[in-house]
């Protein structure tokens, strides 16, 4: 028997991006928020959001 894991590294890769990913859009948010103000860091997470809804109903 090896000692190879179930699953493809594909899969890891994936889940590393995906978590970094939103580790940076919370900086964002954080550094909107420190120089913009609450309401623009609201907005941009809005419009963001909104965004990514869209991409995926359609």
């Amino acid at each position: 028997m090896t000692d190879r894991p179930d699953r493809p590294a594909a899969d890891t890769f994936f889940r590393a991006f995906l978590v970094s990913g939103f580790f940076a859009f919370f900086v964002l948010l954080i550094l909107v928020w420190v120089t913009a103000g609450y309401g623009w860091a609201l907005a941009l997470a809005g419009a963001i959001w909104f965004a990514l809804h869209l991409a995926a109903t359609a």
